[in-house]
Order: C-alpha cells, then sequence, then structure tokens
C-alpha cells in the first residue's frame, strides 16, 4: 500500500469517528513492510486513532536497528504469533526452519519493549499442531522469554489444557516489576 492510500485511509477512519486501529498484513508479516515506520509515524498526528495494535511473528524485525523498533513500540500493542513449541513443530507449521530467528527476534521485541516503556502490553497468540500440557506452555515461556518480566507471575488458563482438542488456550502472566502484561492465546491446528 503506498503512502497515500494509507494517508487516505487514516483520514476516511478518521472522519468515521476514529477508534482502535489494527495493522495486519495480508501476505506476510509487518516486518516485511519497508514503510512500517513511517507508517506509525503519520498514525500518530491522529489522536482519535489509537490504540494500534499490530500482528507479526517478529522474525522479520531484525531488518530494523533497535531506534527503529524502540520507535515502532513506543505507541502501539504487540501481538508476536507463536507457531510451536520447538524447532520441529515450528517447522511443521510454517514449512520454514527459522525456529532460532523467530526465538531471538522474540526475546529482542521484548526486551525492546521493555526498555521503551509506553504501552507495555504484549500478547502471545500461540499455534500448535499437538496437544500441549500448561506445564509445557509454562516451560516454554520461561525458557524464551528470559528478563526481568518473568518476576512475579500470575497465570491462567481457560480451558483446562487437559480438554483442549481444537479449542482455544489463554494464558495470562502479569510481570510487577515492569508492569508488562503477557497474554497468550492458543489454537491447536
Amino acid at each position: 500500500m503506498t503512502m497515500e492510500i494509507f494517508e487516505r485511509v487514516l483520514e476516511d477512519y478518521k472522519e468515521m469517528g476514529g477508534g482502535a486501529f489494527s495493522i495486519h498484513p495480508v501476505m506476510g508479516d509487518i516486518f516485511l513492510d519497508k514503510k512500517i515506520p513511517e507508517r506509525i509515524e503519520m498514525l500518530k498526528n491522529y489522536e482519535m486513532i489509537g490504540p494500534t495494535l499490530f500482528v507479526t511473528n517478529g522474525v522479520f524485525s531484525d531488518r530494523f536497528d533497535d531506534r527503529t523498533i524502540k520507535m515502532i513500540l513506543q505507541d502501539t500493542k504487540l501481538r508476536v504469533s507463536v507457531y510451536g513449541l520447538d524447532r520441529d513443530e515450528h517447522k511443521e507449521i510454517t514449512k520454514v526452519d527459522d525456529y532460532d530467528r523467530f526465538v531471538a527476534s522474540l526475546r529482542r521485541l521484548l526486551r525492546l519493549r521493555i526498555e521503551v516503556g509506553g504501552q507495555r502490553i504484549v500478547q502471545l497468540s500461540i499455534t500448535l499442531n499437538r496437544e500441549r500440557s500448561k506445564a509445557e506452555v509454562q516451560r516454554w515461556m520461561e525458557n524464551n522469554l528470559e528478563s526481568d518480566m518473568l518476576e512475579h507471575i500470575n497465570w491462567g488458563v481457560q480451558p483446562p489444557l487437559s480438554n483442549f482438542g481444537g479449542g482455544q488456550l489463554s494464558l495470562m502472566r502479569f510481570s510487577k516489576p515492569t508492569e508488562t502484561i503477557f497474554c497468550a492465546q492458543g489454537y491447536l491446528l
């Protein structure tokens, strides 16, 4: 989408009254959009539009330096798509062997989210292709979200993972020191 069309969308949305704004790529990832820093900057000119949410699996965030990522994260909500809890499951779902790149990008995004402050909500949407227990999901989060965020964690699960079959998994974790909130939703393929 050209910047002119994006601006027209924002103007039309402003005329409609504005409100929450979500950036979802049709194909690919939000970080494949070379213009995403400019789009986020443009959004700042529209007070009545927001909060802004964008969705990513984070893998292509390594195309941008820390300063640019911090600018993007400053005033946006972030939803990170997690495809599988290990290399094999990730590759089965995505058909790409980039699990290590994904984990590194996820850690970086979360570290930068803490550094930047602002809207500190991070939602993880977890897609699985095999049944997992609450303990497995918790262990994955603890192993892969290593930072100050993991202190003082509270968890809640609905529905119980033992009845997961095709349903939705919801995990909540709250980090008191940084007040970063993690919401995890999961889908079993």
